[in-house]
């Protein structure tokens, strides 16, 4: 039996993506979101962020603050710095949709 590695978020961009290009042509797009929970003891809304990469130019038309979904599966990568092993998780995004209106995405370009 095959186990299962799928996650669906939904928030806002915190970043302008990064795009990192290879010689190959292979392109690695990065971002973070911000995805809010209701703390019930606080009364209050907290986000957690969630580091995004894909293998495309998926990001290419995105910009801080833009609300998406990101549908990928969770993914670990493992180094060794000054001695010190480190880790980070991420979300490796197979798809990413703009759930901002295209008003809002036009009121965005005017202000900036």
């Amino acid at each position: 039996m095959s186990d299962i590695n799928r996650v669906t978020l939904i928030g806002n961009i915190g970043q302008d993506p990064e795009f990192k290009y290879f010689e190959s042509g292979a392109v690695i797009t990065s971002f973070s979101i911000a995805v809010n929970r209701y703390d019930s003891k606080t009364k209050e809304d907290i986000s957690d962020w969630f580091y995004v990469k894909t293998f495309s130019k998926l990001g290419e038309h995105l910009t801080k603050g833009l609300r998406v979904a990101v549908d990928g599966r969770l993914q670990t990568d493992s180094w060794e710095k000054d001695g010190v092993k480190k880790k980070t998780t991420y979300v490796f995004a197979d798809s990413v949709q703009i759930l901002t209106p295209k008003e809002g995405i036009e009121d965005r370009k005017s202000v900036v």
